[in-house]
């Protein structure tokens, strides 16, 4: 009798340890899972520009399908937090640039903002898309 009340209690520990590792392994290993909305350079109907709620308006995500920081749609905040490099004084730059000479052509057209040299333009030209 005494030998089936240690059995079950080594059985009743053993399920509780797997029971842990299991529950362990879930949360170290199950990968985190984030909404990404994806803009498309195709012309859209009316009904898919529609506001999401109530009276929003409609405006352009600041990354595009291949996932790099739209320079003509991106707000000064999301341009600092988003480019290693750039931040908030130039980013403002960047958005007023926009504001005043209109939409960004290519990447190359960083260079016309003061404080965006040849080095920062190469560290941020792969995370940038103009368009």
């Amino acid at each position: 009798m005494e030998e089936e009340k240690t059995q079950i209690r080594c059985l009743l520990i053993a399920a509780a340890l797997l029971c842990a590792a299991i529950i362990a392994y879930n949360v170290l290993f199950t990968p985190q899972v984030s909404l990404t909305v994806v803009q498309t350079d195709a012309p859209s109907s009316s009904a898919s520009r529609a506001p999401v709620s109530g009276s929003e308006e409609y405006s352009p995500r600041p990354v595009s399908a291949s996932g790099k920081l739209n320079l003509n749609t991106a707000s000064a905040q999301e341009i600092s937090d988003r480019l290693s490099g750039i931040g908030p004084v130039i980013a403002a730059r960047i958005v007023a640039y926009r504001e005043q000479h209109g939409p960004f052509r290519s990447a190359e057209d960083l260079k016309n903002i003061p404080g965006i040299g040849e080095k920062t333009l190469e560290k941020i030209r792969d995370e940038v898309i103009a368009g």
